[in-house]
């Protein structure tokens, strides 16, 4: 698979996956256009070859750059690929903060039902 959008000019710097594609593309492409709009790079991953390419100026490559190397670190200790949910291999979906889902409805002791 291929995402991400094309190439532009300036600077580009290719960078191995490891494995962390799917943190890197995020639900529904949510962590890859994030890091698009505060870098301000392009940011390319192909998923095939397991590589990211970055353009755009110096600058921009520099802040994306940084902010990719972050997430494919902090994921490579884990058991496997998180897949595109930008999950880490198994375990329960609510531990983690700023979770996939609406938040839980209701007060204490009881449902909050309509």
């Amino acid at each position: 698979c291929r995402y991400g959008g094309g190439g532009g000019a300036g600077r580009d710097v290719v960078l191995d996956c490891q494995g962390q594609e799917g943190r890197l593309i995020g639900r529904g492409g949510e962590t890859i256009k994030r890091l698009q709009s505060e870098s301000q790079a392009r940011i390319q991953i192909d998923c095939d070859a397991h590589k990211v390419t970055i353009s755009g100026n110096a600058d921009a490559v520099g802040r994306a750059r940084t902010m990719v190397e972050e997430i494919i670190n902090s994921g490579s200790t884990r058991d496997g690929p998180g897949g595109y949910d930008g999950g880490g291999g198994g375990g329960g979906g609510g531990s983690r903060p700023g979770g996939y889902g609406a938040p839980q409805q209701g007060g204490p002791g009881g449902y909050g039902g309509p």
